[in-house]
């Protein structure tokens, strides 16, 4: 006669490759889920060992298989603590959840004791999924998802092997150190979302129309639908280029020169290249027939736009400056591309 650790276990063997075909199914979904919404270091998961299993039936004296809600988990690692929420609230519209079984396990009832931990949420895929028939098989089966940030993963990785399951008795001491640790990564963890912050809230006012010009703000710049736009649109005068180079220098170094111009913010950047667009556009589809290059430079129309103010001004050596930054040109191609860019000048109007 079988006892009850022998029926679990055959029980559970004979699920174990669903549960593995499951662990797969999730780590998709959950990859796709969290794609769009939060950033994150890792997602992995493992279906539980049977000798692993078997130890845990001995302490916990299970009598169901059903009643045990980790033989597949799953663990998302965060970089901050609030995206933890982030995923916790996607898990919480796209599975259902066991709340009787899952465990905040940040929560410390003790607030002398340093805590940290994870979160432990138990799921099933949803109806909508269950209904498909590329789930219906996986209906009624459990998981643990354990959501926690990566410092608090290192944290715990070290604390399992050294305090949880450690091969001697730890010292108080010892034990007292690990809390300590565990404190000040908690501080570290939160430091680390506030430095974010500040840095993301610097970039929005970078991004700002009166941020200054300069190397950092130009390469947002770059990202920009409207440039994004105005490329696309000089890149077809290319005629030999099968590919497209991108690289913060070439990006700067067209900058310095609008700078020495007079552009100090990038929100006259953005005018001067509305202003100019169709002289862009012009001078481009001029010069093109001259381009023997077989990749298209990302951050043209600043090169183009650079000659084109310098000629506003009259300044034959300000256009000479800007093309001596991709070449050296003769004399006569100084004076043709500035005769032509006062003829675009006077013929091609301002876009306001």
């Amino acid at each position: 006669m079988q006892s009850p650790e022998e029926r679990l276990l055959v029980e559970f063997t004979a699920k174990q490759a669903d549960y593995g075909l499951l662990e797969d199914k999730v780590h998709t979904l959950l990859s796709e889920l969290l794609h769009e919404h939060v950033r994150y270091y890792l997602i992995d998961g493992r279906v539980k060992d049977p000798l692993s299993l078997l130890t845990k039936i001995q302490q916990k004296q299970y009598e169901t298989l059903d009643d045990i809600t980790d033989l597949l988990g799953l663990r998302i690692i965060t970089y901050f603590p609030d995206d933890v929420e982030k995923v916790r609230n996607i898990i919480e519209r796209e599975f259902t959840l066991d709340l009787d079984n899952c465990v905040d396990k940040r929560l410390n009832d003790n607030p002398a004791e340093f805590g940290y931990s994870s979160l432990h949420l138990i799921a099933t895929l949803h109806p909508k999924r269950l209904n498909l028939p590329e789930y219906e098989q996986y209906t009624g089966m459990k998981f643990e998802i354990q959501i926690r940030t990566i410092l608090q993963h290192a944290w715990a990785e070290i604390e399992h092997n050294y305090v949880y399951k450690p091969h001697s008795t730890v010292p108080p001491d010892v034990k007292r150190l690990f809390f300590r640790i565990a404190a000040l990564l908690e501080v570290a963890d939160l430091d680390f979302q506030r430095a974010r912050d500040v840095i993301e809230e610097h970039s929005r006012i970078e991004s700002a129309s009166d941020a200054p010009l300069d190397g950092t703000t130009i390469v947002k710049l770059a990202d920009e639908p409207a440039f994004v736009d105005l490329e696309k649109q000089l890149r077809p005068y290319w005629t030999r280029a099968t590919r497209e180079i991108r690289t913060e220098d070439y990006l700067r170094l067209y900058t310095s020169h609008l700078m020495e111009i007079g552009i100090a913010t990038i929100g006259q950047l953005r005018r001067e290249l509305v202003r100019n667009h169709g002289r862009i556009l012009a001078f481009s589809q001029n010069r093109s027939q001259y381009i023997p290059n077989d990749f298209y430079p990302v951050g043209w129309s600043l090169m183009q736009l650079a000659q084109i103010l310098y000629a506003e001004k009259e300044s034959k050596d300000g256009v000479e400056k800007v093309v001596r930054s991709a070449y050296k040109p003769d004399p006569s191609d100084v004076e043709d591309r500035y005769n032509v860019l006062r003829r675009i000048i006077r013929e091609v109007p301002e876009n306001h």
